[in-house]
């Protein structure tokens, strides 16, 4: 019977033993998921910022474009306008040319049949005074 109480003891010292066992390894396993967890997190917090970094900087870099974009944009709209003004101040100028000369070119002809008039004129009072 003795023995008995023995290996029961040594059985209860075994089992004791593997509960805190078993205890141990879960506190171990419940501290390395925290660690994970929390490794997991900080992983997951630099990877957002560094998201968050390179959306920045690419938002940054776009805004450069559009700005640069705009400005080529507006010089040559500003450009194009002053080209349409220089070419209108020339065709004012070639048309007002032409007004003028066509001006003295009819000028000159009324005054050749101004002249003509007169010289019929003349002549026809010439010709009343002869008869």
């Amino acid at each position: 019977m003795e023995t008995l109480y023995f290996i029961m003891g040594a059985l209860s010292v075994v089992a004791v033993a593997a509960v805190v066992s078993v205890f141990t390894i879960k506190k171990q396993i419940k501290l390395e998921v925290e660690q994970m967890i929390n490794r997991s997190d900080f992983e997951i917090h630099r990877l957002i910022e560094d998201i968050e970094n390179n959306l920045s900087r690419r938002i940054d870099e776009l805004e450069k474009d559009n700005d640069s974009k705009d400005k080529k944009l507006i010089d040559y709209t500003d450009s194009l306008h002053n080209n349409l003004y220089e070419e209108m101040n020339k065709l004012y100028g070639y048309v007002d040319s032409r007004t003028d000369k066509m001006s003295d070119g009819i000028s000159r002809n009324i005054a050749d049949i101004y002249k003509s008039l007169e010289k019929i004129a003349e002549s026809d009072l010439s010709n009343r005074i002869q008869k």
